[in-house]
């Protein structure tokens, strides 16, 4: 089982491009899942059914960690099946219930005033740190989505 896993998280980083910490974070939920399964005794993927993840899936975690869970055994069985590794997905009709939406915290308008206005020092640094706290607010960016800009994003005209 141990090759499946490596293959599937090949098959992320590779075909689906998903990020390094997006891998890591599923091989260590793949880790955890193969040694629940061996504890039940279960010794092929195909003996694996609905019941056996719900019951991994729930073993001592949040909601939002189960959904995560979850989530990633659907892939993992989904691509199984897809490779012809499995005869069906057992994690196929389980499903995930809507995650309430989380607003963000915000600053006020006093706060925004106040970063703005308040000198950061002097030198090319602080232009340089004022310029990217302008940029977070005036575009509305998250920190990630600033961090990710690249000089031909912007437009200099």
């Amino acid at each position: 089982m141990d090759e499946l896993y490596r293959e599937y998280l090949a098959y992320l980083r590779v075909e689906r491009g998903s990020s390094p910490l997006t891998v890591s974070a599923y091989a260590a939920d793949l880790k955890d899942y193969a040694q629940f399964l061996e504890k039940r005794g279960v010794e092929s993927l195909d003996d694996v059914d609905r019941e056996v993840i719900v019951a991994y899936a729930r073993s001592n975690r949040s909601d939002s960690t189960v959904d995560r869970h979850v989530s990633v055994l659907k892939g993992f069985h989904r691509f199984l099946v897809r490779e012809g590794y499995a005869r069906r997905n057992p994690a196929d009709t389980i499903q995930l219930p809507k995650a309430p939406d989380r607003l963000p915290d915000v600053l006020s308008v006093a706060q925004v005033d106040t970063m703005l206005s308040r000198p950061l020092g002097s030198g090319p640094l602080a232009l340089r740190n004022q310029a990217i706290l302008e940029v977070l607010y005036g575009c509305g960016l998250r920190v990630s989505e600033c961090t990710g800009l690249d000089l031909g994003d912007a437009i200099l005209e």
